[in-house]
């Protein structure tokens, strides 16, 4: 891993050692659809139903450990980054992104208008091989970058206004009460970059970068993306929002201690 990269652009890409568990991800995501996933556009599904497949397709996932299971298989590159204690998120985001459907995005942002802190970072990966035009947008650069004059903006999608803190959609990864500040009103095209790694494949990056989704292929895009921690760093989240990924160890000697003292 090229560690001055990273600490450069905020993101770098990884291959997937265990790429059978994708495969029994797909299948999990498969059992909840009437189509194939790629295809959902097709089915010209109103919004109350594309939310209620997403959901229900998200709880399937979330049954399983298949996500930690994947991320587990990659700690040589996040053990130097986050260190021997990790958090992973108790519940990955599942997105299921139509065509241009600008409903199905969260618009550009950071985590950190969220809860999430700077020193949080995102796993993100598509769930079957990207068509041109899909991917993850990025500004390169951006997780240096203060967060100055966040202010609440108005949403022109009609769907993302009716957004609230802690309702299902919420839940789902719809961010409320949408938010800028002066980096993203003020961001250079040049600095865009579309991320679209293959099939087994993964982008690491800040969830304090500016970013946001990008769907203009001619297929469905299913995504997931996880967000991890060092365990002793701070969080605003809410509390279960994170689980143990993995433990070094002096965590678990003192654990022991702790458990008889």
């Amino acid at each position: 891993m090229d560690f001055e990269a990273f600490r450069r652009n905020g993101y770098f890409e990884i291959e997937f050692s265990q790429k059978s568990r994708l495969n029994d991800i797909q299948r999990s995501i498969e059992s909840v659809f009437p189509c194939w996933p790629t295809e959902w556009h097709t089915q010209r599904a109103c919004q109350d139903d594309h939310i209620a497949l997403v959901k229900k397709a998200q709880d399937e996932l979330a049954r399983t450990d298949l996500v930690t299971t994947l991320v587990d298989g990659e700690l040589n590159a996040l053990l130097p980054l986050l260190g021997p204690d990790i958090d992973i998120q108790s519940i990955p985001l599942l997105r299921i992104s139509r065509p241009s459907h600008e409903s199905d995005f969260v618009d550009w942002h950071r985590d950190s208008f969220y809860g999430n802190l700077p020193h949080e970072l995102n796993l993100w990966f598509p769930v079957y091989p990207l068509r041109p035009g899909a991917g993850l947008m990025l500004v390169e650069g951006s997780h240096v970058v203060p967060s100055r004059n966040i202010r609440v903006v108005s949403d022109d999608n009609e769907f993302r206004k009716t957004i609230e803190k802690g309702s299902v959609v919420n839940k789902l990864g719809y961010a409320y009460s949408p938010k800028t500040d002066d980096a993203i009103s003020n961001k250079d095209p040049r600095q865009i970059k579309l991320i679209a790694p293959p099939w087994g494949h993964g982008v690491v990056f800040f969830g304090c970068m500016v970013h946001r989704a990008q769907n203009q292929s001619d297929e469905t895009r299913l995504s997931i993306d996880v967000r991890l921690r060092n365990a002793y760093t701070r969080t605003e989240t809410n509390p279960g929002y994170y689980k143990a990924l993995c433990r070094g160890i002096v965590d678990n000697c003192s654990q022991q201690f702790l458990t008889y003292t």
